[in-house]
């Protein structure tokens, strides 16, 4: 590869080319069908990460602390996938290695941005987990909602500037040698290592962002799980151990997926094989983001619990749209051997849609509805056994001598009623002027 297609320089002067070559992945053979398996992980990516974000803002039973972090996990992920992947796809499957300067800075930037995100992240699931089981009774004093806010903000600053601080420093580089970068994506180290002026900055920067991002995080959840392992021995009663220990394994496992690799990466070094090295580091980035969201919805028992209820509430709605709009009991047509029958009923529906008054169209959405209802009055409806009123409960004596003494009562009035109608007036007047006699009594009691 031709080492630089920039204009004439000095020494004293920068050398930027105008475009770096990704080799990464292009000289592994069959490596076609890794594309696509890239293509399908995006995918459930895309998709589980959306979804485990839908469910915690919809469900306020999912509006805790420890679920904002995941909420900023699974953001950190979508978006770190769609820096890596859709870029990796373009670049090998599509034959597009050539990528400018400056774009191979923004891809870096953003690619290792949310990397950093994604660790710094599970070291703040570590802490809810560990003030949830070492001080329980102050963990809603301590982790709140807004200092998970707070701390993630911060975080998210703080990723923000260490990466910058490394892209910028590579922008002071000059790649006088060689343009051909040996990795799947812009990534750090093989770029400062193409300079020929002095990387020991950008050296310093990779050692630095590796213990900051990688080791500090690895540090701070071990020593965390140290106190839950402290405190879980504290516990005498074994199934309350046993339940406290649950809570922390779908951290665990987050953990592990996302670390070992990238540790066992950097423990073998040099030994492994190329072609592996990039393999398994492309591996590392794509495949947390995909397994985060399965492992959550699985292990976590909040999750199932609004998964279960959304599921519940979704069939309730489907069922009751189903009632109201559609399904409606069918009509008792006549046989089809009944031709008379039939000729009566074509006559009458010519007559009554030629009635109709409107459009072509207005008459056409309105012929469904008028059928129907021709057929359910003159020969009725399939009435299903789920449709039927259920019988109502047995009464109890009690209820039924309630509602003797009222009909009795009611047939009693209805009678005296009809002989009030028959008397005479004067007899009227009488027991008018007796009616007042007694209220009169009856108010000097």
């Amino acid at each position: 590869m031709s080492p630089l297609n920039s204009a004439d320089f000095t020494n004293n002067s920068i050398v930027r080319p105008d475009f770096f070559f990704i080799s990464g992945l292009a000289v592994i053979p069959h490596i076609k069908f890794y594309y696509f398996f890239l293509c399908f992980v995006y995918a459930l990516t895309l998709l589980g990460n959306t979804f485990v974000m839908f469910m915690i803002y919809t469900d306020h039973c999912l509006h805790s602390p420890k679920n904002i972090a995941v909420f900023n996990l699974a953001l950190c992920d979508l978006c770190g996938s769609t820096a890596c992947i859709p870029q990796m796809i373009d670049t090998f499957l599509f034959k597009s290695q050539l990528i400018s300067f400056e774009a191979c800075l923004t891809n870096l930037y953003f690619v290792f941005f949310f990397i950093s995100l994604q660790s710094f992240t599970l070291t703040v699931l570590s802490y809810d987990r560990c003030v949830a089981i070492c001080v329980p009774l102050r963990y809603n004093d301590i982790v709140t909602s807004r200092s998970i806010l707070v701390i993630i903000a911060i975080l998210w600053i703080f990723a923000g500037v260490i990466i910058l601080i490394g892209v910028v420093f590579i922008t002071t580089l000059s790649f006088c040698k060689s343009n051909v970068i040996d990795s799947y994506i812009c990534d750090h180290g093989p770029i400062w290592r193409l300079a020929c002026n002095d990387n020991t900055p950008s050296r310093m920067i990779s050692w630095t962002h590796s213990f900051v991002i990688l080791w500090c995080p690895v540090l701070f959840i071990t020593g965390t799980y140290i106190c839950i392992g402290t405190a879980l021995l504290k516990i005498a009663v074994a199934s309350e151990r046993l339940k406290a220990m649950q809570t922390c394994t779908s951290h665990l496992i987050l953990v592990s997926v996302f670390y070992l690799p990238i540790c066992i990466n950097g423990a073998m070094g040099s030994s492994m094989h190329q072609h592996k090295r990039i393999i398994n580091m492309s591996l590392t980035t794509v495949l947390p983001p995909v397994l985060n969201p399965i492992i959550y919805t699985l292990k976590t028992e909040e999750f199932r619990e609004s998964i279960k209820k959304l599921y519940r509430r979704n069939k309730i709605n489907v069922t009751y749209f189903s009632k109201i709009k559609g399904h409606r009991p069918s009509v008792k047509w006549p046989k089809a051997v009944e031709k008379r029958e039939w000729e009566t009923v074509n006559n009458d529906l010519t007559k009554i849609l030629e009635q109709q008054v409107g459009t072509a169209e207005k008459k056409l959405e309105r012929m469904g509805d008028i059928i129907y209802h021709y057929g359910e009055e003159h020969f009725g409806v399939n009435i299903r056994r789920s449709d039927k009123a259920t019988p109502a409960p047995a009464k109890s004596r009690r209820q039924q001598e309630i509602e003797g003494l009222v009909e009795k009562t009611s047939r009693e009035r209805r009678q005296l009623r009809k002989q009030w109608k028959k008397v005479s007036d004067a007899e009227r007047d009488g027991l008018m002027l007796l009616q007042g006699d007694i209220k009169c009594r009856l108010a000097t009691l």
